[in-house]
């Protein structure tokens, strides 16, 4: 004899209905949480996504952050310490185009010019935005703090050109070289102050862009003049290459107290300056067969000029 048949009133057996669907429904949205709390975990370990920007990183300003290869051969990778993506095969000035880690101090840049190369080590290269260096006479120079002994308060040198890195007020950071290794291996970076110091400031340019500078000089208009030196100081001289006037105004506001625009008349036509130091050229330093030199700020165009 078979049971009789179990019976249901239609209130409860829609409930159990509902109830299941919703069970089901609940594992589903379960199993969502779930992975979005394991991804949330998961990029929590393993920290921020590494940046791939397609234009050039910008200081104040809008001068762009640029980097210079310390030696030939520099390995870049495609992430900070990853696979290789290329090799550099001689030493260049680069854009920054981004940094890494984001905050706190670097330890990687991405760098290229035109187009993102790699990653390359912060060893490799030295963060200079500018061309401008400090030319101090050799002896002592002071120090505003920040120095690698806190218990200094000058710091011998050569003459040799320094990078300025940095600046703020009437103070500037620069680069020291390790004695021995200029221009190849840094031994600290150092805030001076501006006043008070037995040191010039220049921009450094290779020969070709004193050429290029002379070439532009011939029969240029003030405003053009004007490009022209803050081209120079920032190292943005190639054939073709030129800066607006908006950004021009922006650099100089950014840009050290101490080489704006209306110090310092020059005594000589820009012309004859230009063509005097190109005729007695002497550099302070080469790579790759090309010749580099400390231009003192008195030959660049200047307010006597665009009269």
């Amino acid at each position: 004899m078979s049971p009789p048949p179990i019976r249901f009133p239609l209130p409860t057996l829609i409930l159990v209905v509902l109830l299941a669907v919703v069970g089901w429904w609940g594992r589903a949205w379960l199993e969502a949480v779930g992975d979005a709390v394991r991804s949330g975990f998961a990029r929590i370990a393993s920290g921020p996504p590494v940046p791939s920007s397609d234009v050039p990183m910008r200081r104040e300003g809008g001068i762009v952050r640029k980097v210079l290869l310390l030696r030939d051969g520099v390995q870049a990778t495609r992430v900070p310490d990853g696979p290789l993506a290329d090799t550099i095969g001689r030493r260049i000035f680069a854009d920054v185009y981004d940094i890494w880690p984001i905050r706190g101090e670097p330890t990687h840049y991405r760098i290229g010019n035109r187009r993102p190369i790699g990653w390359v080590s912060a060893a490799d290269v030295l963060p200079w935005d500018t061309r401008l260096v400090l030319v101090p006479e050799p002896g002592t120079i002071p120090l505003t703090g920040n120095s690698k002994n806190s218990d200094e308060v000058g710091i011998d040198v050569d003459g040799t050109p320094l990078p300025v890195i940095d600046w703020e007020g009437r103070r500037v950071q620069v680069a020291i070289w390790e004695p021995g290794a200029s221009w190849e291996r840094i031994d600290q970076t150092v805030w001076v102050p501006i006043d008070g110091i037995r040191a010039d400031f220049g921009v450094f340019l290779s020969r070709a862009e004193l050429l290029e500078l002379l070439r532009r000089s011939l029969d240029a208009s003030p405003d053009e003049l004007r490009a022209m030196r803050i081209g120079a100081l920032l190292g943005r001289l190639a054939p073709g290459e030129s800066i607006g006037g908006d950004q021009v105004e922006q650099a100089e506001r950014a840009m050290p107290g101490a080489i704006d625009w209306t110090l310092g008349l020059a005594d000589a036509p820009l012309s004859d300056r230009l063509g005097r130091l190109n005729d007695e050229w002497d550099a302070d330093a080469a790579w790759e067969g090309i010749e580099y030199r400390a231009v003192p700020l008195e030959v660049l165009p200047g307010p006597g000029d665009a009269e």
